[in-house]
């Protein structure tokens, strides 16, 4: 892990900032993010209660990555995905990456949401997703993220129940 966790490092101070919204940015974040989570779980699993440790914690709770919902409006439902997020990884940059991901068109049109007892408050460019997870986990709520067109008006359930598909 130390040994990935230093290449990942390195590759990241040589990469050119250009090809970061592509896909060596999108796989080189994953490989991040997993040594990340490696690093992680045995800490997270050290830290829960007996209870806790019954329910397995999955990739999307977990620091590295980040779980998302994304409305499909031709059919009416929604996607969630996990997705592979730096910690310090800003509201811009994840956007610029589910928009190259799911190749969207006009990214300029869509933006992240945290959505909250059933409303939804757009997070500005400079926010850290990972930051905003962190501080609602620790005080024992789940936090739940969206990437939507601003212009959709979606009535979001009282309490969002994250699904457990990736």
């Amino acid at each position: 892990i130390v040994a990935a966790e230093i290449e990942a490092d390195y590759m990241w101070g040589l990469i050119h900032p250009s090809l970061l919204n592509g896909e060596g940015g999108y796989y080189l974040t994953s490989l991040s993010s997993a040594v990340l989570a490696l690093k992680n779980f045995k800490n997270m699993q050290g830290s829960l209660s007996d209870q806790q440790q019954m329910e397995v914690p999955t990739l999307g709770d977990m620091e590295g990555f980040l779980k998302v919902a994304i409305p499909d409006e031709l059919r009416d439902s929604i996607i969630w995905k996990t997705l592979p997020v730096r910690p310090n990884m800003n509201t811009k940059d994840v956007c610029s990456m589910i928009a190259h991901k799911f190749r969207i068109t006009n990214p300029q049109d869509y933006g992240l949401y945290l959505l909250v007892n059933g409303g939804e408050t757009r997070l500005g460019d400079m926010n850290i997703p990972q930051v905003i997870k962190s501080e609602h986990n620790s005080q024992g709520r789940q936090p739940v993220f969206a990437y939507k067109r601003n212009a959709a008006m979606i009535a979001w359930p009282m309490a969002v129940k994250k699904q457990q598909s990736c």
